[in-house]
């Protein structure tokens, strides 16, 4: 004899209650999340209209387009990456993901964040509004925390470089081709090959193809060329590892 037992009228409600306030948040978030973005990239323009258009200080379309394309080049693929997208939704949720679009930094110290909040409390059944809110909560206060000390050191370190002698300060100018240097001995750590191969395309587009290629797209081209050849090379070496597997197991 099979028993039927119909749910509470009261957890039928609360099930329609929390499936009703769950729609109404995320039709929140998606709203707001997107006006934000719209203004931040609003806001980040109006600056550079203003003195560029407004108080004549516009540089010309050269110097705009090759730093364009040399950013570009390296944070290109970022457009393209929807592997990355649809995780960081997935562990962070809309809202979260929203704000840390909109602050950067976001697979170094958002998402991990982001987690770590997530993991600090009971956040209930995964996927759940009640997990998008705590991660969201993570990447608040980790926005909160890099924001402050990054104005604070940028104040310090203004207040100090005054202070500096100007033989000192000359040394300065210094600072952004040994932070690029140091970066590339860290990747050429990781793989060497690549590492030549991006040493001696930069070294042939500084002085053999200089004169025939702009240098509004030279930083472009570098890091394109370095790229496809690097492809290329791993498939040929897998290409060359995969018949001689095959010529092995044939003898």
């Amino acid at each position: 004899m099979e028993n039927n037992v119909n749910p509470a009228p009261e957890a039928t409600n609360a099930a329609l209650g929390y499936e009703e306030a769950s729609k109404a948040y995320y039709k929140s978030v998606h709203f707001w999340g997107q006006i934000t973005l719209l203004l931040g990239m609003a806001f980040s323009t109006i600056a550079a209209i203003y003195f560029g258009f407004i108080k004549g200080y516009f540089p010309g379309w050269t110097p705009i387009l090759t730093a364009f394309m040399a950013i570009f080049g390296v944070m290109g693929h970022v457009f393209f990456d929807l592997p990355s997208l649809i995780t960081d939704v997935l562990l962070m949720g809309p809202a979260a993901k929203y704000m840390a679009s909109l602050t950067g930094n976001v697979s170094n110290m958002r998402l991990p964040s982001a987690l770590g909040a997530k993991a600090a409390v009971d956040c209930g059944p995964a996927g759940g509004p009640k997990e998008h809110v705590i991660a969201s909560i993570g990447v608040i206060a980790s926005t909160i925390v890099n924001t402050g000390f990054l104005v604070i050191m940028v104040i310090a370190g203004t207040y100090l470089i005054r202070l500096l002698p100007e033989s000192i300060q000359g040394i300065l100018t210094y600072i952004l081709p040994a932070l690029f240097g140091a970066i590339f001995v860290q990747f050429a750590l990781m793989n060497w090959k690549c590492a030549v191969t991006a040493l001696v395309v930069s070294v042939l587009m500084l002085t053999v193809l200089s004169s025939v290629i702009p240098s509004s797209y030279q930083a472009f081209l570098v890091v394109v060329s370095s790229i496809l050849i690097n492809v290329f090379l791993a498939l040929a070496a897998e290409k060359k590892k995969k018949a001689a597997e095959d010529g092995g197991e044939q003898k």
